[in-house]
């Protein structure tokens, strides 16, 4: 990667996404939309990551860029203007609760704003390759004339064409990166407390339908977390995704618009 486009790069994961990149020499653009909620100082960018304009081994490669992903005019002029090879998509409501009772915005963004940035991506990719092979059936065109006057004249009507495709993006978006959520998963794994092998698919059981954690107590008197007899199993990722939130369900379409 050299240059990576971050959405949300002023966030919580962006922020030290974006920082690690430019330890690795890349240039990167880091876009946000800077939302009050998250960031107070809004519409000034947050001052850990305006840090890094002072650095002078950051100062040249990183550019911050006020912008929501959900635009879609601007965002595919972004792509043009910054001409990544690697988009590593952020941006995202975050909050279990909030979004259960703002459904609407929270699918507009995260799901509406990731199908944006795919979209364009695509198109992007796609513009460049017609411009590729429509200068290649200039050359071919051109190569068809014998060497005179009538080719130069051909070549020189086309010139202007040819220098405008050059200087548009020539190389496409090679990866885009999606991040996704361990909410998608509900619950998670549970195993029961005698199961001898947590490796069968069998042990993978389901909390009691009646279990809110939290409101009943270990025999020791503390919260109980997990419900009695059964304890918590790191989760596979290849067990079926069960998001029992809003914002749960918007973090699985991301992942599968993303494999699509």
């Amino acid at each position: 990667m050299k240059r990576v486009l971050v959405t949300g790069g002023a966030g919580f994961i962006g922020s030290y996404v974006v920082e690690a990149l430019l330890q690795r020499g890349c240039t990167v653009m880091s876009l946000d939309c800077l939302m009050p909620q998250v960031h107070p100082c809004s519409p000034n960018w947050p001052e850990y990551q305006q840090a890094l304009l002072h650095d002078p081994e950051c100062l040249e490669r990183l550019l911050l860029h006020f912008e929501d992903v959900r635009n879609p005019r601007e965002f595919p002029k972004t792509l043009r203007s910054f001409r990544p090879d690697t988009v590593i998509h952020l941006a995202a409501l975050v909050g279990v609760a909030q979004g259960n009772h703002e459904i609407a915005q929270y699918v507009s963004a995260n799901v509406t704003g990731t199908a944006n940035v795919l979209d364009c991506v695509v198109k992007y990719n796609q513009e460049i390759r017609e411009n590729q092979e429509q200068v290649q059936r200039i050359k071919e065109g051109v190569e068809a004339l014998e060497a005179g006057e009538a080719r130069d004249l051909y070549l020189g009507r086309l010139q202007p064409l040819l220098d405008t495709l050059a200087a548009k993006p020539q190389a496409p978006i090679e990866r885009v990166l999606v991040a996704g959520s361990m909410s998608a998963y509900g619950e998670g794994a549970y195993a029961l407390d005698d199961a001898e092998d947590l490796s069968l698919a069998a042990d993978y059981v389901r909390l009691p339908s009646d279990w809110v954690p939290g409101q009943m107590l270990n025999p020791g008197g503390s919260l109980a977390w997990d419900a009695p007899g059964m304890h918590p199993i790191p989760t596979s990722e290849d067990v079926r995704l069960q998001p029992a939130s809003v914002y749960a369900w918007t973090k699985e379409q991301q992942e599968r618009l993303e494999v699509l």
